[in-house]
């Protein structure tokens, strides 16, 4: 008996050790993207004013997206694929494109059980709060005005309004659980090239 508890403690620790060895390995791999993406700036910067304005997207299809009200700093790629989702946010391609009028760019990410991560706290945001996010040329500002808890299959909510920039945040619901979606609504407010300095 003794020896069967003492393989059940081994078995438990090596457990442990390997969950938070895949957590550190998450989170490393996390602040690498967003390095990457932010190095993409400073080696292929945009001159020529007349292509930066044609380039309705990030041509690198990676963005930073940032909500300091959640203390949240998180890569996002193109795409929602379980490898992309696993280490990032992603992009549903099939939404619009990045501050663009009438467009609605929607961001889905894991409700991580890990308090912080991901977006395991997008259901403390407030109309009136702001997320950031770039693309390594310009910085966007959004202004949260709008959450809402969905079905699945319900896609009307991710459609673009008439005359307005969305970006719009998407996770399970509840937490640990995915039979519903939360959903974040947010409108573009402000638009400033990077390294610019807000007056």
């Amino acid at each position: 008996m003794k020896r069967i508890g003492a393989l059940f403690i081994f078995l438990g620790c090596v457990l442990l050790i390997y969950l938070g060895y895949g957590k550190v390995e998450q989170q490393s791999q996390t602040q690498e993207l967003i390095k990457e993406i932010e190095q993409l700036a400073i080696d292929d910067p945009v001159t020529d004013k007349a292509k930066a304005a044609k380039a309705s997207s990030n041509k690198n299809n990676r963005w930073i997206l940032t909500i300091s009200d959640i203390n949240l700093e998180l890569p996002v790629l193109e795409g929602t694929t379980p490898e992309i989702l696993n280490k990032a946010a992603g992009r549903l391609k099939s939404s619009g494109e990045l501050a663009r009028s009438g467009h609605n760019f929607v961001i889905a990410a894991h409700r991580s059980h890990k308090f912080g991560r991901f977006f395991n706290r997008l259901n403390e945001l407030e109309a009136g709060d702001e997320i950031n996010i770039s693309d390594g040329e310009k910085n966007y500002s959004y202004i949260v005005n709008g959450k809402k808890v969905i079905l699945p299959d319900q896609a009307e909510y991710l459609k673009p309004q008439k005359n307005k920039s969305m970006l719009t945040l998407v996770t399970c619901h509840p937490r640990y659980s995915d039979k519903k979606r939360l959903l974040v609504f947010s409108e573009l407010a402000e638009e400033v090239d990077k390294g610019a300095r807000k007056p």
